[in-house]
């Protein structure tokens, strides 16, 4: 029950949205392993496109211009404004990013010569996301560094998160075992469907399905090959796994309980340490069906 699959890595970090892409590049370094490196670095680069400021909004920023615009990024709205500057002289820029129920607004505020560094590191790193050859490339590009690090001080920019807490109502619910059902949609990964069925007898009739897609065939021919991609394309396929359970009152009190720990509390959105909390606590949510007796569980 990985909620934070849900929430892009990229969308997570929204910190360092400006940078056109480049928390994409943090996230799939992280996870790639050599021989898959040209496909991260083509993933990078095309999900680069599609992050950041448009270039009307990157016009304005040399003279934080007041200008507002609305993007589509991974799935989430997300809204960007320059402000102009404040009575400090400070140009503030702002952006407030949603999706499913979760909310990051991330504020900035850039004096003249932060702002002039800044607006021409992004401009570079345009230009590097377009013609780097390597991961390495970009990961130690000087303007990529300034770009990234200027998001990341603490006394320029910060970032607060909405409360997300998707199993709530399932909770409620769960107590008198009433009939409901709810989606967590996981974008490109896929969804996740929970429902309780109701009372049968002495039991509470709940299922949990994960519905997995299967990597995109781009992916996959850059990574295999075309010639073994062809040998494996008919074993690449989606995958369902889907667990039926009958829960006594005690387990369904138990899974509710540790459904609560999933629950993410209002915070700094860069607060890693939360996050690894409530995705041990998702785990044990999960490890907890499969490994009781009374939930059978089927792949497909």
């Amino acid at each position: 029950m990985d909620y934070l699959i849900l929430l892009p890595r990229c969308f997570m970090n929204i910190k360092k949205f400006f940078s056109v892409g480049l928390v994409c590049s943090f996230t799939f370094v992280s996870q790639a392993q050599a021989d898959f490196e040209e496909m991260v670095l083509a993933n990078t680069k095309k999900i680069s496109k599609d992050l950041g400021f448009s270039d009307k909004f990157l016009a304005a920023l040399p003279n934080c211009s007041p200008f507002t615009e609305t993007r589509q990024e991974m799935g989430a709205d997300v809204v960007y404004e320059l402000k102009g500057f404040n009575g400090n002289g400070k140009c503030v820029l702002e952006s407030s990013s949603q999706m499913s129920g979760f909310s990051v607004t991330t504020s900035c505020k850039f004096d003249r010569e932060d702002l002039e560094i800044f607006t021409d590191s992004q401009k570079k790193v345009r230009k590097l996301m377009d013609n780097a050859k390597s991961l390495q490339e970009i990961l130690t590009n000087e303007n990529y560094l300034i770009a990234s690090g200027m998001m990341l001080d603490e006394e320029k920019c910060s970032s607060r998160r909405s409360a997300y807490d998707p199993t709530k109502e399932l909770r409620q619910k769960l107590k008198k075992c009433e009939t409901y059902s709810t989606n967590v949609d996981l974008k490109e990964n896929g969804k996740i469907s929970m429902q309780i069925i109701g009372k049968q007898g002495s039991v509470c009739r709940y299922n949990y399905t994960i519905y997995k897609k299967a990597p995109s065939v781009e992916n996959m021919k850059m990574l295999l090959g075309e010639a073994e991609y062809q040998k494996m394309k008919d074993f690449i396929k989606d995958q369902t796994i889907s667990v039926t359970c009958s829960f006594t009152d005690a387990s369904k009190e138990e899974y509710a309980k540790l459904l609560e720990k999933t629950a993410m509390p209002e915070g700094d959105a860069y607060d890693f340490e939360i996050l690894e909390q409530i995705r041990t606590a998702q785990k044990k949510a999960n490890d907890f069906l499969f490994a009781l007796p009374e939930c059978k569980y089927s792949f497909q």
